[in-house]
């Protein structure tokens, strides 16, 4: 919307373009692990009130460039003073740190798909290359589930069928609870909230794996489901349980039994999208009289 663009723009100003010496993203910032970012125990009220470091002003133009061209691009144009992972981990800390205010990070996330810096508009094999490389897919899932956070974040990947594709691929085949894993899960679970991504995530079989997972004590050997792939999981299938093609795929895979069993669960957000699935499953009448054979009514009350 114009409005939204136009407040966007205002905050950028604390985010100026034109820097010189070119790319003027260096952070001093440790390699770590990413974790999991659930919204439930996220650090929002600290960061709202922390006071920001200052922050050096960024040439987006050439954060563009420099992360969506090839490795030989890259090396001419921009030499090896920075690496493609260390740059990735920037953008990353820019948008989540604590450090920072939260409107200064809000900020620079418009800026990512305002500027087009993953390249989803001017160069769209970029983000898909991006998920395929096993160096930097995991920082740049990590870019992609902070920036699903917003509305703005979640047209702009979405936009990108290639790269929705992949991300649905990699929920499929990664380890459950692994790096990886988390990281799509979590921009998975704010994408589903988008019509266009729930078309693909229903063709391409998340309500399956979901129900699995939600519904499978051991997961393929990879042990318990963590309390982090329940809550967003189940998050994820409330929101593809909407559509009509969603529910159908809920009934061929015999929901009713997980739904019963994690009804109880001692996490309130796990019981709450579970309910939510529920309600929406229970405007199928072949469900309702499944629901009243299995004594769902009697477990509500």
């Amino acid at each position: 919307a114009p409005s939204a663009l136009t407040n966007a723009r205002q905050q950028l100003e604390l985010l100026r373009e034109h820097v010189p010496g070119g790319l003027g993203l260096q952070l001093k910032s440790r390699e770590s692990r990413l974790g999991p970012m659930s919204p439930a125990r996220s650090v929002r009220s600290r960061a709202a009130t922390a006071i920001s470091p200052e922050l050096p002003p960024i040439d987006f133009s050439a954060l563009r460039r420099f992360i969506c061209a090839t490795p030989q691009e890259r090396s001419e144009a921009f030499g090896n003073a920075s690496t493609l992972p260390s740059v990735l981990r920037a953008v990353l800390h820019r948008l989540t740190s604590a450090e920072s205010r939260l409107p200064l990070r809000r900020g620079f996330l418009a800026a990512v798909f305002c500027f087009d810096v993953l390249g989803v508009r001017s160069r769209p094999t970029a983000l898909p290359a991006l998920l395929d490389d096993s160096e930097v897919s995991e920082l740049t899932l990590g870019i992609l589930a902070a920036l699903a956070c917003e509305a703005g974040g979640r047209s702009y990947i979405v936009s990108s069928d290639a790269s929705l594709q992949r991300m649905i691929h990699l929920l499929k085949s990664k380890p459950l609870d692994s790096s990886v894993h988390i990281q799509v899960l979590a921009a998975m679970q704010r994408l589903s909230l988008r019509r266009s991504a729930q078309d693909r995530m229903i063709e391409m079989g998340l309500v399956e794996w979901a129900v699995y997972v939600l519904g499978s004590p051991t997961g393929e050997g990879h042990g318990m489901p963590s309390e982090f792939s329940l809550e967003f999981g189940s998050a994820m299938l409330m929101n593809l349980a909407l559509r009509s093609a969603g529910k159908r795929r809920c009934l061929e895979q015999d929901m009713l039994p997980v739904a019963m069993k994690l009804m109880e669960h001692w996490n309130p957000q796990i019981r709450t999208h579970i309910n939510g699935t529920l309600y929406s499953l229970l405007s199928l009448q072949s469900f309702r009289d499944s629901a009243q054979r299995a004594g769902l009514e009697a477990m509500l009350r």
